[in-house]
C-alpha cells in the first residue's frame, strides 16, 4: 500500500498554514500536494483522478477550498479514495451540507489553518518547535478570517506578504525545515515591501485611481491590495479592488455597526461565493462594460449602506 496522500488546496496563506500541520502530524508520508485557484477546478480534478489511479492513492485531504458553485466536483473528488477528509470554512448556500456522505470539518469562524491545526491535535504539545507551530497559526488565523483588533494581525498580514512573494508550497518547506522559525530575511523583506507599498498608495492618488464616496472606495491597481484595503477602511465600509485582469475583490469593514444582515443584502446580490467580508468576482474586460459593473456593484453597496444608516 502507498505510502503518500494527495492534498488539495487554495493557493493562499491559509492553506500554508493548512500545509504545516499535515507536514507536522504526518512526518513520515509523502504528499503530492495541488494547488486551486478555483478557475482551474474541472481541469485540476482530472488531473487529480489521474494521478490517485495512477498511484493507488488511499487518503485525499483537501484544505480551504470552497465548493459553493462546485458541489458536484466536491462529491466527485469524495469518491476518489476510501479515505477522504475536507476542512473549510468559507460561506455556503443553505442545505449545502445535508447530503454530504463523507466525513468534513466545517466552521467559519475560524481559519482552514485553525481547523487543521485542531484535528490533528497538535496544541497537545509543548515543544519550542510547537510553540513556534502555535503561534504561526494564530497569526495567519488572525489573518485570513480578518481579526484587525487581534494582536497578531499586523504580524499575519506581514507574513501573507512574504508568502504570496515566495509561493505557498516553498514557504511552507521552508518554515518546516527551520522548526517554525521565520527566514533570516523576513524583517527586512517586510520593511522594504511597506515602503514601496506607501510609494505606490501615492501614484495611485496622483494618478486620481481612486474613488471614495457614500462610504465606498474604488480603487483600480494590481498591487498592494490589502494595504490600500486596510487604509480605505480607516475611512469607508467598503471597498472595491478592480484589476486589469477582470476581477473585482470585495472588502467590507469589520465595524460592529456594519451588521451582518446588511453584509448578507449586499454579498448576496452580487455572488454566492467567498466569505462574508471578502468575495471576489470576475467581470468582463472591456473598458465600457466594467465601469457599468462597477456602478451597478456600487449602487447596490450605497442602497444596502442607505436602509443600515451608514451613508
Amino acid at each position: 500500500m502507498t505510502n503518500e496522500i494527495v492534498v488539495l488546496g487554495h493557493n493562499d496563506l491559509d492553506q500554508c498554514g493548512c500545509m504545516l500541520s499535515i507536514y507536522e502530524a504526518l512526518p513520515n508520508k509523502k504528499i503530492k500536494f495541488f494547488e486551486t485557484n478555483y478557475n482551474n477546478l474541472v481541469e485540476l480534478y482530472d488531473e487529480i483522478e489521474r494521478y490517485i489511479q495512477q498511484n493507488s492513492i488511499q487518503t485525499l485531504l483537501i484544505t480551504d477550498v470552497s465548493f459553493n458553485g462546485n458541489k458536484p466536483i466536491l462529491l466527485q473528488l469524495s469518491k476518489l479514495t476510501p479515505n477522504f477528509l475536507w476542512i473549510d470554512h468559507h460561506q455556503y448556500d443553505d442545505g449545502f451540507f445535508d447530503d454530504l456522505d463523507f466525513k468534513y470539518i466545517y466552521n467559519d469562524k475560524k481559519s482552514a489553518t485553525k481547523l487543521t491545526y485542531e484535528f490533528f491535535k497538535l496544541n497537545e504539545s509543548n515543544t519550542e518547535r510547537a510553540k513556534n507551530l502555535n503561534l504561526l497559526v494564530e497569526l495567519i488565523n488572525a489573518y485570513d478570517i480578518w481579526i484587525i483588533k487581534s494582536k497578531f494581525f499586523e504580524h499575519g498580514f506581514n507574513l501573507n506578504n512574504y508568502a504570496k512573494n515566495y509561493g505557498i508550497e516553498y514557504f511552507a518547506n521552508l518554515l518546516y525545515d527551520r522548526d517554525f522559525k521565520l527566514p533570516d530575511n523576513y524583517k527586512s523583506w517586510v520593511e522594504d515591501h511597506n515602503n514601496k507599498c506607501k510609494q505606490h498608495i501615492q501614484k495611485l492618488e496622483n494618478k486620481n485611481l481612486v474613488y471614495r464616496a457614500n462610504n465606498i472606495s474604488v480603487v483600480f491597481t494590481d498591487d498592494y491590495i490589502n494595504e490600500i484595503v486596510l487604509k480605505e477602511h480607516e475611512n469607508n465600509l467598503v471597498v472595491l479592488i478592480v484589476n486589469s485582469y477582470g476581477l473585482i475583490r470585495f472588502r467590507l469593514h469589520t465595524k460592529p455597526e456594519f451588521k451582518e444582515d446588511i453584509k448578507n443584502n449586499i454579498k448576496s446580490q452580487i455572488t454566492n461565493v467567498g466569505h462574508l467580508n471578502a468575495f471576489t468576482i470576475k467581470i468582463d474586460k472591456n473598458f465600457d462594460n466594467m465601469m457599468n459593473e462597477i456602478q451597478k456593484y456600487t449602487k447596490i453597496i450605497q442602497k444596502e449602506l442607505e436602509k443600515g444608516n451608514l451613508c
